[in-house]
């Protein structure tokens, strides 16, 4: 079953929500945390000053919500490591940006209720709007309204959406960078040039590609910097795979 198939069908079919997230054609693309990794994040969450309870208790909709593989990592808990991944993000996000984060567009949500419930929880957001496909857009809704998420929030495909989309902040993990050379163009047009803050975490390497050359097959980080005023690039922490970096603007 292809990615936007099994996403429909868990949008629309009551068995196949509860537990989507175990999935096997679901775990590779967006619950693959190790148990290591997850306990990296975990050890920077604690860091900042956050109890284990405290993170237990923000990550809770997503321990749940959809049937996710639970890992031990050596604490009294099995967790989901995608949460605490999602929470270590929204930490990184919040020391870029501060805690109002204004008006929020995210590209590539997955479920969705990843990275926007663990930032409506740390963080002042006025409105909210996942960019997915539309298949993957149902399944958004249906997560979101299982869960305590309670910002105002809509739902759209990237052609949908109006030209320009003005945003307060930007996010994209992992999937604007794995898009192709064209829409990845669309995107920069219509959303990464008009919002006033980014955080894209970059999965495609840092080597020089174009939109000119049509056998390139991605955007370069050289011509994202070029583009952005205040841009930069920071290591990913901790580092998932040897080409990920993180642009922020």
């Amino acid at each position: 079953m292809r990615y936007g198939d099994l996403c429909l069908k868990a949008a629309l079919d009551t068995e196949t929500f509860k537990r989507f997230r175990s999935h096997d054609q679901y775990t590779p693309i967006l619950e693959h945390v190790d148990a290591n990794s997850g306990a990296h994040y975990l050890k920077i969450i604690l860091e900042k000053g956050y109890t284990l309870d405290e993170v237990l208790e923000i990550i809770k909709p997503l321990q749940q919500i959809g049937g996710p593989q639970l890992v031990d990592i050596g604490i009294s808990v099995t967790v989901s490591t995608t949460a605490l991944r999602y929470f270590k993000v929204a930490l990184d996000i919040i020391g870029q940006c501060g805690k109002d984060l204004g008006r929020v567009t995210e590209i590539g949500c997955g479920h969705g209720g990843g990275q926007a419930i663990i930032l409506s929880q740390l963080a002042s957001i006025d409105y909210y709007t996942f960019i997915d496909m539309w298949q993957v857009n149902l399944l958004i809704q249906r997560f979101i309204e299982e869960s305590n998420f309670r910002i105002p929030y809509d739902v759209k495909t990237i052609r949908q959406a109006i030209h320009p989309y003005k945003a307060d902040l930007l996010i994209s993990n992992y999937a604007f960078s794995e898009f192709d050379i064209k829409l990845q163009s669309l995107c920069v047009n219509k959303f990464i040039l008009n919002s006033r803050r980014g955080y894209l975490t970059m999965s495609t390497g840092l080597k020089g590609l174009s939109f000119n050359n049509q056998h390139d097959r991605h955007i370069s980080s050289e011509l994202l910097l070029s583009l952005l005023p205040n841009s930069k690039i920071l290591k990913e922490i901790p580092q998932t795979a040897p080409s990920n970096y993180i642009v922020t603007w």
